[in-house]
């Protein structure tokens, strides 16, 4: 397991695979690296980028969630996006213009957008988000189209 996780995941079969976004027909792609085949004959090897790829039916899915990592910097709310072998940690801050994200140290590398690198020692609240992407595909088939 790589941490942090920021990416779509699927349980197919009760194995855990990466996954793509929901596509409007209802199908996701799992995709699985390394040379070992996934137990499911759908699956097709690309030898180029080493990774084994099916497109499945999100019923057939167990579970597909899109999971996201966050932690707290000095107070600031920031997603985690990186931890190097050197434990230090790759952030954006996601917070309010209550805190001024410069006065912590964050660059500005796009507008409204900052990042910051910080030994992994420096943040608390490490938590990981998950968003169940097969809740509003099970809503409407049990119980219509919700009209929002």
């Amino acid at each position: 397991m790589t941490y942090p996780r920021n990416d779509i995941f699927a349980v197919l079969g009760g194995v855990s695979f990466g996954a793509d976004a929901v596509r409007s027909d209802g199908t996701v792609r799992l995709s699985r690296t390394g040379s070992v085949q996934p137990n499911d004959p759908r699956f097709s090897y690309d030898e180029k980028w080493d990774v084994w790829e099916a497109v499945v039916p999100i019923d057939e899915c167990d579970r597909l969630v899109e999971v996201s990592t966050f932690a707290r910097y000095q107070g600031a709310p920031c997603q985690v996006i990186a931890i190097g072998e050197d434990g230090q940690a790759g952030l954006y801050y996601v917070g309010h213009d209550s805190i001024e994200p410069e006065r912590l140290g964050f660059e500005e590398f796009d507008r409204h957008e900052y990042r910051k690198t910080v030994p992994t020692e420096e943040l608390y609240d490490y938590h990981e988000i998950h968003r169940d992407l097969l809740f509003n595909h099970w809503r409407g088939k049990t119980f219509g189209e919700v009209k929002v």
